[in-house]
């Protein structure tokens, strides 16, 4: 009953109640209508009713008894329970009043019961199941479960997808709908959970009662893919999974039928519903490539048998369809490619029923498979074809199963190609002719052995090691202590890091890596040889600048005391003559020869000075100077016609008898000038005519080509280091 019900009713009751009371004087009164509350207790008042006095209280009607007079109120003898009630929960009670004296007067109370929200929601079943179509649209609907209230009270509804696969119409409309796109293979039923409660879900009462229902969506699986080749690889495209197959081949012999369903790689053809969950009938057929109807395949097994032999050598490509047989628009096609071969008597055969292998675990992926745990020879296969005079079939292949940790290599090298745990690996090995597919089997046994990882000792204990670093250590030149000291470095990083062993060897066996460490310590060792041979080419061609400049002026030297008659003492004269004089600050020849010679900045200082101020007496004495060993001749027969005495001095003598050289005659005679007659003044030649020497007016020598003067002060420079 709604609200404009239950209102109009009130108002009929209050105008029945105005109509039936007595305008005369009443005895007693009460009011017309009153509102009582469900779920009441025992004994509680409705209403207050006014009488007179001596006036009593008897009631005439009363609807299940529910109430009572209790003096001059009105109370409640059961508690009320609004849902079963009369629709509405109206109550009307009458009442009568009596006095001596005075005649009966009749009152009626209408009683209102109230309901309360006392009664949770309650769903018919605790659990649904729906049906949905795969690939159904966003939106689409499920079905609508709704719960009832005895309150009639509005129910609100809220629903929990896992992963939010549904959702509701709105949250007080629980109709289940589609938020997500369902594929069958992915997933193929939802649970869902349902709650309903008698409050708007964003109230604030604290009061709400509430009800739960489990729903499980289950997803059908709808005919949308066709019949898959098998075996395929699956994949997802976008929202459409497909899956995908290489086709078949085979083998047939040419001008031969052979008997019996063909054989096939990688199998017999098969196709099965895309619809996994609907798995209709599949049927075959060869739509291309049966050249003279030769090939015919069972329409419900896919088998391929001949019916005729092939005359033509070459490949023969059939397709093949398979499809649904209720949807014949549900198909696929395939390949079956056949090579037409020569018949052979003898198919490939091993050279051994079963090989054994050994390999370590932490060799590394691409290592070899061993003979044995003690030789580093690889393990090969082997085959013979009878077929051929010297067994050698060049057509032959050998297979391993692909997903087994180790390859073959065409010339039968196994080899490790992903990382193998410890243990024995039991393969079956095939050896097959490429030109007609026969074929034959052994079986392969590689135990995995447990690696060992040991560090090889470092360089810096072995005696080739400290030989080195005691050469380095008595090294002088810092460019070859820094070369030896990067190599030095290199060496220990190689030679120190660790290095996992394999398989145990033998004394006289080496890995791999032994002779990589023997190649780098020969390589490094050369090295260092080249870092010696640079410094000691380094150091010889320095003494040797050092020795031409003491040849140099050991030559000077010998030309000095080389004259025409044989050796003579050169510049060590012995002026005994001279020893008497005055002069301390002369020296004789011998004792000059005696002298230490001035080293260094002293030397290079006074020799520039004198050899370009070279002093003579006029032009028409220049001949007298001693230059070469002619000159020299000259000279010693004048001394021989006259006594001339040479003499190095420091002061100029006018006597007779003594050989000096001197300046101008401007030349003021009281200075002192220190004269040293070099190696030019000796070699002088009047006779070359292509003499570097000239004289200027004033009578000096002078130099006129640059490179001889620096020439002259290396020689000067020797002669000083001497």
């Amino acid at each position: 009953m709604d609200l404009k019900h239950l209102i109009s009713l009130k108002i009929l009751f209050f105008l029945l109640a105005v109509l039936i009371i007595n305008t005369s004087a009443q005895i007693c009164s009460a009011p017309p209508a009153v509102e009582f509350k469900e779920n009441n207790t025992i004994g509680e008042t409705v209403t207050t009713i006014s009488i007179q006095e001596g006036v009593s209280l008897n009631i005439a009607e009363n609807p299940h008894n529910a109430f009572g007079i209790n003096g001059s109120l009105l109370v409640a003898n059961i508690v009320l329970d609004y849902e079963i009630l009369p629709v509405g929960g109206g109550l009307t009670i009458e009442i009568i009043c009596m006095k001596n004296g005075s005649d009966p007067l009749n009152i009626r109370v209408f009683v209102f019961v109230i309901n309360i929200n006392d009664n949770p929601p309650v769903f018919a079943q605790n659990l649904y199941t729906l049906k949905v179509d795969e690939l159904s649209k966003v939106g689409t609907p499920v079905g609508t479960i709704v719960a009832t209230d005895l309150d009639k009270d509005r129910l609100y509804y809220r629903l929990e997808s896992p992963m939010g696969e549904f959702g509701l119409q709105t949250d007080f409309n629980p109709e289940i709908l589609v938020k997500k796109v369902l594929d069958y293979d992915t997933v193929k039923e939802v649970t869902l959970n349902l709650i309903a409660q008698d409050t708007a879900l964003s109230s604030t009462e604290t009061i709400s009662h509430t009800a739960k229902t489990t729903v499980i969506v289950i997803i059908v699986d709808i005919n949308n893919r066709p019949p898959w080749f098998q075996p395929c690889t699956e994949f997802d495209n976008g929202a459409t999974r497909i899956c995908l197959s290489s086709g078949y081949t085979g083998n047939v012999k040419l001008n031969e039928q052979t008997a019996g369903a063909l054989t096939l790689k990688p199998g017999p053809v098969y196709a099965t519903d895309g619809d996994k969950g609907r798995n209709e009938p599949i049927r075959y057929t060869i739509i291309e490539g049966n050249i003279n109807e030769a090939f015919i395949i069972n329409q419900q097994s896919g088998n391929i048998t001949m019916q005729k032999p092939v005359s033509v050598a070459g490949n023969i490509k059939l397709t093949v369809m398979a499809y649904e047989l209720e949807n014949r628009d549900q198909f696929v096609t395939t390949t079956v490619t056949l090579q037409v071969v020569t018949s052979s008597k003898h198919p490939p055969q091993f050279v051994k029923p079963k090989y054994e292998g050994f390999i370590s675990e932490d060799v590394g992926v691409g290592s070899l498979v061993l003979e044995s745990m003690s030789t580093n020879i690889p393990l090969q296969l082997q085959a013979t074809d009878a077929d051929f005079s010297d067994g050698v079939n060049p057509d032959i292949k050998f297979e391993i199963p692909a997903d087994s940790d180790f390859n073959i290599t065409p010339e039968g090298f196994i080899i490790m190609r992903r990382a193998a745990s410890p243990g024995n690996v039991n393969l079956q090995i095939s050896v097959v002719d490429v030109t007609n597919g026969e074929s034959s089997t052994a079986s392969l046994s590689v135990e995995v052995t447990a690696g060992v990882t040991t560090d090889m000792p470092t360089t810096t204990n072995s005696p080739t090691s400290t030989a080195m670093n005691t050469t380095m250590a008595t090294s002088t030149s810092k460019t070859t202590d820094m070369a030896i000291d990067i190599t030095t470095d290199i060496v220990t990083q190689l030679t120190s890091s660790p290095y996992t062993e394999g398989v145990p060897l033998p004394s006289g066996d080496f890995r791999t890596e032994d002779m990589i460490a023997l190649g780098v310590s020969l390589a490094v060792a050369l090295l260092l040889c080249f870092v010696v041979i640079g410094f000691l080419a380094y150091t010889l061609r320095r003494f040797k600048s050092d020795w031409k400049k003491l040849s140099e002026a050991s030559i000077f030297q010998s030309s000095l005391s080389r004259g025409s008659g044989g050796p003579k003492d050169g510049v060590q004269y012995t002026n005994e003559d001279f020893q008497g004089d005055e002069d301390m600050d002369s020296v004789t020849s011998k004792e000059a020869a005696e002298l230490p010679l001035p080293r260094g900045p002293e030397l290079s200082r006074s020799i520039p000075e004198t050899q370009h101020s070279v002093p003579i007496k006029s032009s028409d004495d220049i001949s007298t100077l001693p230059t070469d060993s002619s000159s020299q001749n000259a000279l010693d027969n004048t001394d021989n016609e006259k006594e001339v005495k040479p003499i190095l001095t420091k002061e100029r003598r006018m006597e007779e008898g003594y050989k000096a050289v001197w300046f101008k005659e401007d030349v003021n005679p009281n200075d002192k000038e220190e004269v040293v007659i070099s190696e030019r003044d000796q070699n002088f030649n009047h006779d070359d005519d292509d003499s570097d020497y000239d004289f200027d007016e004033e009578n000096v020598v002078v130099d006129d080509d640059d490179d001889d003067d620096e020439e002259e002060k290396e020689n000067d420079s020797n002669f000083a280091k001497l």
